[in-house]
C-alpha cells in the first residue's frame, strides 16, 4: 500500500490479490468481495430460494463479469440447476471460443446476449476486440433451443450513428426470421464510474452523456417497425 496525504492506495503493479492488506489494515479500509465455492455448495445456496422461484416464475441467472471466463464451472453449475428443475438464464457478451460457448449451451433456457456494435472497427475501437467471435457464438445460441434476448446499449457518439442503427436493425430482422427474439435497449449511463475510483483507474468515458428520451423512443420505434419486440430500460 502507498500512504500519503491521508490516502491509502494499493500499488496495482505489485498486487497479487492475496488479501493480506485487508487483514492488516487497522482502519478496515479494504474489503474482498466474493468467496470460493464448489458447484454443490453454490447450488445448496441457490436451492434455498426455490419457493421464491416457483412463485415468481423465475429462476437462476448467471451474470458477471463474464461467466465464460469460467466456462467449465458455469457449465457444471447450470447443469446442476437443470437437474434440480430450475430455469436457467445467462447474461453474456459472447466473447469466448466456440468450444467454451458450446459447453454452456445445453443447460441454458435463456440468453441475455449483449451486442454493442455490428461495425467491427467501431467494436474494436471501444472494446479492444473484434465482434467476430461474438457473432459466431450468437449464431450458436440461435441454433439452440434457448430463448434469446438481445441487450443493446445505446451510446451517443459510439453506436447511435445512422450506419450503426441500420446495421442493428437489419441484424434484428435477420435474427427474428430464424426465431423470435426481443431486444432490450439500454440507454448509456455513468453509474459505474465510482468503481473506477475505487480501483484507482481512470474513467475514460466521462464525456459521454445519457441519450435524451426522445432519441431512445425513436430507436425503439425503428426496431418495432420491423417487427421486433422492444424492452426499454429507463435510466
Amino acid at each position: 500500500m502507498i500512504g500519503g496525504d491521508k490516502k491509502l492506495m494499493i500499488d496495482r503493479t505489485k498486487c497479487v490479490v492475496c488479501g493480506t492488506c485487508v487483514k492488516g489494515c487497522i482502519y478496515r479500509a479494504f474489503s474482498i468481495y466474493g468467496r470460493k465455492s464448489t458447484v454443490e455448495e453454490l447450488y445448496e445456496d441457490i436451492d434455498k430460494d426455490r419457493v421464491y422461484y416457483n412463485r415468481s416464475g423465475g429462476g437462476v441467472t448467471l451474470s458477471g463479469g463474464e461467466i465464460l471466463m469460467q466456462a467449465d464451472f458455469a457449465a457444471a453449475l447450470l447443469k446442476r440447476c437443470k437437474e434440480g428443475g430450475l430455469h436457467t438464464c445467462v447474461e453474456t457478451c459472447g466473447y469466448a471460443s466456440e468450444e467454451q460457448f458450446k459447453k454452456i449451451v445445453p443447460y441454458v433456457d435463456m440468453f441475455l446476449y449483449d451486442l454493442k456494435s455490428l461495425n467491427d472497427e467501431v467494436h474494436k475501437k471501444w472494446t479492444g476486440c473484434s465482434n467476430e467471435p461474438i457473432l459466431r457464438n450468437l449464431d450458436i445460441a440461435m441454433e439452440s433451443d434457448s430463448e434469446v434476448v438481445i441487450r443493446w446499449p445505446l451510446i451517443p457518439t459510439v453506436n447511435n450513428t445512422e450506419e450503426n442503427l441500420a446495421l442493428m436493425r437489419n441484424k434484428l430482422v435477420e435474427l427474428n426470421k430464424r426465431k423470435p427474439v426481443s431486444v432490450e435497449i439500454l440507454p448509456y449511463h455513468n453509474y459505474g464510474s465510482g468503481k473506477y475510483t475505487m480501483t484507482h483507474r481512470e474513467y475514460e468515458l466521462s464525456e459521454l452523456k445519457t441519450p435524451p428520451a426522445e432519441e431512445v423512443e425513436k430507436v425503439k420505434k425503428m426496431f418495432e417497425d420491423v417487427g421486433v419486440t422492444c424492452i426499454l430500460h429507463k435510466t
